[in-house]
């Protein structure tokens, strides 16, 4: 484990924060993106408004920490 010590720290989730793979949030929304999973690509929807959290927080100099249950490589898909 490793311990940050600032009160600067925001952390986001990928999963239902960042990302959705809802089918009915995919349907409404217009930003949506192809994501490969192992050998397989699925659709998700992106969360806008978290995203745009997650970059003025950056912008504001603040410690941003994407994580994901999925791992590391799931949680730095572009």
């Amino acid at each position: 484990m490793k311990i940050i010590e600032s009160d600067k720290v925001v952390c986001f989730d990928v999963d239902d924060t960042l990302i959705s793979q809802d089918l009915e949030i995919i349907k409404k929304t217009k930003k949506k993106k192809n994501i490969r999973c192992g050998k397989y690509i699925t659709e998700v929807a992106l969360v806008e408004d978290n995203i745009k959290a997650l970059k003025r927080h950056k912008m504001n100099g603040q410690i941003v920490i994407v994580w994901s249950a999925g791992g590391y490589k799931w949680a730095d898909r572009k």
